[in-house]
This record gives structure tokens, C-alpha cells and sequence, in this order.
């Protein structure tokens, strides 16, 4: 079976314009002008060429890579005394994600040294001009396209969703002075016996503790722990690690900039739909609040941005 990556990734919004104000139709359409930069050839001339590779959509998420050319530093010459720097050309890539309903742009974020021309920063701005250059391509009058980097800052209902939901490998608690573990936390079998017990041992220990962090042991999944599981029903959660499927984990943070691990064979120049569809679930489960799609007639396919 391929390799694949967990490549780091950065969760961007589209602000400008108000994308969820935007009709299905229009974002349908800048996803199809997307689709058909891909088999063009690249924008711009050597050693600046730019373009998107290997796309693959499923439902409202296209993904693949973003390459674009830079002059790369490196020594020549006849022997060892007689070297001279020159600058040879050379791609690199970025994978990317545009979900089309919800505007989110999902961009791995890497390190990238060596080159004269290129940097990262540069291939990021160079990114957006692309993603600008598919809503002109619609025929829409917007002037630009703003991308933000995705903010959340999470109420504790979502957090305990997050601890209680999946296998969890680490959560923080703080705020647990002299608080006390909820009847809707269930610590015991349950045992009608021990669960009052239980929780007054607990409330007694939270007493003297003002925050506790928690890590399983391999293999291990705190949901099964009672300490664990009183203090997340009694304390404000920080931080939740779960562990997914298939390996690797997510970190949850209550006040974050969304960043998301992907799986991605890094080694092949397109994306799989199996690759698209690990995306979508792992979307589906960090962005709960995400809109249903709406369907589209024809009918709709008008005027596409200015609706």
C-alpha cells in the first residue's frame, strides 16, 4: 500500500465576499473553473510557472496540489576549488482543500529553504491569486477574494462532545476549584451504590485542585477512567486529543486556530477519492455546525455572483 502522510495543514475561511450568502449555484460554478485550471497549462513563464495538479472532488470538497516554480540555489563546477553558485529552476507543492458550501480552504502549511525566487509565504499569496483568478474566471464583477486564517473559540458542550465522542488519549482540565461532578455524568456502572459515593470523593479532591491534564497509556481511552471523566463533566476542558482511525491523532483546542493532520500520499502527483473522502469525514467531524447542501436546478444557474 502507498505511504501515506499526515501533512500539517492550515484552516482558512473565505470572508470576502460573504460566501454563505453566496447561491449553491455560484459556488458550484468556481469549483467547476477550479476543476478546469487543472488541465490547462500553467500560468506565468519560467522560472515563475504556477498551476493545480491532480484534482479530485468528492460531493462539495475538491482537493489536490498547488505547484509553482521557483529558482532553487546550488554550486557548479569542474572540481572542488572551482565551484561558482548558479540557480537551477524547481517545483514544489502544497496540498490544498476548497469545500465549496462552507468556503473553508484547507492549505499544508511546511518548511520551504533553499530558493532565490520562492518562499513560502510567497507560494501561499500566490495560492489565493489563483483561487482570485477562478472567481473572475466565473464573470463576476468581485474586485477580490479575502482568506482568513479559521478562528474557533469553543463553548464546553463541543469540547465534552469531543472528550466523550471518540477515543481520547489526553484531555486538560482547569477551573476545578471547588467544583462538582454533574448527575448527567455517569462514573459508575451504572451502581446505584457507588455512583453518589464516587462523585463525593471526587468533589472532596476538587477541593484542593485547580487543574489536572490526563494522558492514557498506549492504547487506552480515558473515557473508561472515572477521574477522567469526573473532572471533564466538572471543569472547564482545555485541550482533548482523540485518536482517529486508522492512526494518528487530533488536538482540540477551546480557543484555536483550526489546523487539521491530513492523510495524503505525498509521494504520487494526484489525490485519491478515498484520500478526499478521509478529508470530508474528518471536516464533518471538526465542523459540526457545517450547512446542509442545498440542491440546485437549472433555474439557478444564472447570473452566478451577483445573486
Amino acid at each position: 500500500m502507498p505511504q501515506q502522510d499526515l501533512l500539517p495543514c492550515d484552516v482558512y475561511q473565505i470572508t470576502f465576499p460573504n460566501w454563505p450568502q453566496l447561491h449553491q449555484a455560484a459556488k458550484d460554478r468556481f469549483g467547476a473553473v477550479v476543476l478546469r485550471q487543472a488541465q490547462r497549462d500553467f500560468f506565468g513563464a519560467a522560472p515563475g510557472r504556477r498551476g493545480f495538479t491532480g484534482l479530485q472532488q468528492v460531493d462539495n470538497t475538491i482537493a489536490g496540489f498547488y505547484v509553482q516554480e521557483g529558482l532553487r540555489e546550488g554550486l557548479e563546477g569542474n572540481s572542488p576549488t572551482e565551484l561558482s553558485p548558479i540557480a537551477n529552476a524547481n517545483f514544489e507543492k502544497l496540498f490544498f482543500a476548497v469545500v465549496l458550501d462552507v468556503g473553508y480552504v484547507i492549505l499544508q502549511r511546511r518548511k520551504l529553504t533553499g530558493y532565490v525566487t520562492m518562499n513560502y509565504t510567497v507560494m501561499v499569496e500566490e495560492f489565493k491569486q489563483m483561487l482570485f483568478r477562478a472567481v473572475q474566471e466565473t464573470g463576476s464583477q468581485i474586485a477580490a477574494l479575502r482568506l482568513e486564517k479559521f478562528f474557533r473559540k469553543r463553548t464546553q458542550e463541543e469540547m465534552r462532545q469531543f472528550f466523550f465522542g471518540a477515543e481520547t488519549s489526553s484531555v486538560e482540565v482547569d477551573d476545578l476549584y471547588y467544583k462538582t461532578v454533574p448527575d448527567t455524568i455517569q462514573l459508575s456502572n451504572p451502581d446505584p451504590l457507588e455512583e453518589p459515593l464516587l462523585k463525593r470523593i471526587f468533589n472532596n479532591d476538587f477541593q484542593s485542585l485547580e487543574q489536572e491534564t490526563f494522558r492514557a497509556a498506549p492504547g487506552k481511552d480515558l473515557r473508561k477512567t472515572k477521574s477522567a471523566k469526573a473532572a471533564a463533566g466538572a471543569g472547564t476542558i482545555k485541550k482533548v486529543v482523540n485518536r482517529l482511525p486508522g492512526g494518528g491523532s487530533d488536538v482540540i483546542l477551546v480557543e484555536q486556530d483550526e489546523n487539521v493532520d491530513v492523510p495524503i500520499d505525498d509521494s504520487k502527483q494526484y489525490v485519491s477519492r478515498d484520500e478526499v473522502e478521509a478529508l470530508n469525514a474528518i471536516i464533518n467531524r471538526r465542523f459540526k455546525d457545517r450547512p446542509t447542501r442545498q440542491p440546485v436546478s437549472r433555474e439557478d444557474l444564472g447570473p452566478l455572483f451577483n445573486q
